[in-house]
């Protein structure tokens, strides 16, 4: 290892060990030959450490040749798992993609492409409470998504990149009819699109307006009467002013 004003260089290469050929299954240690891998890693001391790993090529009786496996590296990708793991930790705080590759010493550009690995897969059984709502974002070129949560548990279930009804029955569908019969209660907005989609999908299910939709609803007419009354006041005041500046 050395140390430059800027990272550490740590030079690896791992022992030689049997590796399973994945077109015939069978293991081998013949050596066809060496590459150097340049890896990013994770920071120590407020430096990077960048890795040159000399990575061994292995040849089979059948033919085949391969690249050894390693904890450190993965095929096609110049970070480590590790540090992935990092970018992933920073991305869950209210940080910026730019302080994050800052802070991991990379460039923007690789941050979103490990955002972009993180992938969470159906959830194999809904909560007996069950909450639907949309927010609006950018992803897959749609203007909204829409996130089932768990309001018991307080727990995100699945984000849905579009909010369409052919897509959303499809999507809920996918659950057996058992897993969607425990489904006691749904809350959600006033919204007649996911309430047709839920009476669908949910026969059982009882669909609640949630606080939060039903309060804003409140404060919004509020706000629209508040407003009308305010500018009928403005107007009226402006009229007595106007008079009184003319028998003046």
């Amino acid at each position: 290892m050395r140390e430059t004003s800027e990272e550490y260089v740590l030079h690896v290469m791992v022992p030689v060990k049997p590796h399973v050929c994945p077109n015939c299954h069978k293991e081998t240690t013949r050596i066809k030959g060496y590459t150097h891998r340049t890896i990013r890693h994770t920071t120590t001391n407020e430096k990077p450490i960048r890795l040159i790993y000399r990575q061994r090529r292995y040849s089979c009786t059948c033919g085949r040749t391969f690249n050894e496996k390693t904890e450190f590296s993965t095929r096609y990708l110049r970070t480590t798992p590790r540090l992935r793991e990092v970018v992933i930790t920073e991305l869950s705080e209210v940080k910026s993609l730019t302080a994050v590759a800052k802070h991991c010493h990379i460039s923007v550009t690789q941050v979103i492409r490990i955002f972009k690995e993180i992938n969470y897969s159906r959830p194999k059984t809904l909560p007996a409470v069950l909450s639907i709502d949309e927010f609006k974002g950018n992803a897959a070129g749609q203007k909204y998504q829409v996130i089932l949560t768990d309001p018991n548990d307080h727990k995100i279930l699945d984000i849905l990149p579009k909010r369409d009804t052919v897509k959303l029955i499809q999507y809920f569908l996918q659950f057996p009819r058992h897993v969607r019969n425990n489904v006691k209660y749904i809350t959600m907005d006033m919204s007649l699109q996911f309430r047709s989609v839920m009476k669908q999908c949910f026969p059982k299910a009882h669909i609640v307006a949630d606080r939060f939709h039903l309060i804003r609803l409140v404060t919004f007419a509020l706000e629209r009467v508040r407003k009308a009354e305010q500018n009928t006041l403005t107007n009226g005041l402006i009229g007595q002013k106007v008079c009184v500046a003319f028998l003046n």
